[in-house]
């Protein structure tokens, strides 16, 4: 009763994505559990780069105050901020649209391998998508959970947290949070796939290139 109790306090997405890496762009519906303990009116944000094309019930666009802003630094995108007059413990679709092409960051020159980063991005080489992209409708609130299902082209697999597939028999791919996350990522692209077990656990590897020797090491550790 008490673990029901605190999922129903927890934002529960269930989401379904398409991506086009060819157009930079994605196609989500996501289906929003409101919290039980929520305040109204609900609210929440969006990249700004994102078109939501309908809600049910309805949102509200907000004014955007000075704070409206995301990415590793302002300049990177603003945010759109909506609100619905759905209750507590209500449901609620939005269906959105939009690109996502943030370029890399310069490579971090106190790190002797140095890296890159972006907030997010969908192109032909793959797909990285977290929190800091926003986009997923994000609230003021530090814990979610979630399903997604996800599809892309043919050769693509599609990694999220918790339990599921990066790719089934129909070519998407679906997770479950199995419980309470930080944020929801979406990252993969044209990979290969290696897999072995331990007992009840399951190891994944995905490489860019074939290369069962490597994957193998990885398994092993």
């Amino acid at each position: 009763e008490q673990a029901e109790t605190a999922t129903s306090e927890v934002v529960h997405h269930a989401i379904q994505v398409t991506l086009d890496p060819a157009r930079k762009t994605m196609s989500v519906t996501d289906t929003v559990r409101i919290p039980a303990n929520a305040s109204r009116p609900f609210t929440f944000a969006l990249n700004g780069q994102l078109r939501v094309l309908d809600a049910t019930p309805a949102v509200e666009e907000l004014p955007a105050g000075p704070a409206a802003t995301g990415g590793s630094a302002p300049e990177r995108f603003s945010l759109k901020r909506y609100r619905t007059s759905a209750p507590a413990g209500a449901t609620l679709t939005v269906r959105y649209e939009g690109p996502m092409d943030f370029a890399l960051s310069d490579p971090k020159e106190e790190y002797t391998r140095g890296f890159r980063e972006t907030p997010g991005y969908i192109g032909p080489e793959g797909v990285y998508l977290s929190s800091a992209s926003w986009w997923y409708p994000r609230v003021d609130r530090e814990l979610v959970t979630f399903t997604v299902e996800a599809s892309g082209p043919a050769d693509w697999h599609l990694i999220s947290q918790g339990n599921g597939t990066s790719r089934d028999a129909a070519g998407r791919a679906r997770w479950d949070s199995g419980g309470p996350m930080d944020e929801i990522y979406l990252v993969g692209g044209p990979l290969h796939l290696y897999k072995d077990s331990a007992g009840a656990i399951e190891a994944l590897v995905y490489l860019r290139e074939r290369d069962p020797s490597l994957a193998g090491e990885y398994l092993a550790a």
